[in-house]
């Protein structure tokens, strides 16, 4: 076998590769996604906000920061479409002073003494669509 058979197969290998050999799998395509995170009447809150991805979901975990109660992931950074499960870890005060919990994380029941997740008892989620792409989630 000579050098130019060598290399035309190589070359052949890698277009392959990149086309996706005619695959007919969709491209993940991310979403631009936002939303307000609030505490009650108190909109003040900054920290970060994660989408993990469940149920079936092979998208990548997105997370952005959320500033004066408003985040924003764009087409670059954003989640594909899917269902997430959400986690918002604020920052260490809101702008009351009271300290707030962290939500998607277990956090005490203080009728109960025992772990909840998140706002009232319930895990938060969003499921991404290219029509559903504003989220909004309250601490309270």
């Amino acid at each position: 076998m000579n050098s130019n058979h060598v290399h035309a197969g190589t070359v052949l290998a890698v277009c392959l590769l990149l086309c996706g050999c005619g695959s007919s799998e969709p491209e993940l395509s991310r979403l631009a996604v936002s939303g307000q995170v609030t505490a009650g009447a108190d909109k003040a809150i900054n920290g970060a906000i994660s989408f993990l991805p469940e149920g079936g979901n092979t998208g990548p975990a997105v997370t952005t920061s959320i500033s004066k109660g408003a985040y924003h992931f764009d087409a670059t950074n954003g989640p594909i479409a899917g269902k997430y499960k959400v986690v918002i870890v604020p920052g260490a005060e809101s702008k009351g002073g009271r300290k707030l919990p962290a939500a998607g994380a277990p956090a005490p029941d203080k009728s109960t003494g025992t772990p909840t997740l998140s706002s009232g008892g319930q895990p938060l989620s969003a499921t991404v669509s290219a029509e559903d792409t504003s989220f909004d989630f309250d601490l309270k």
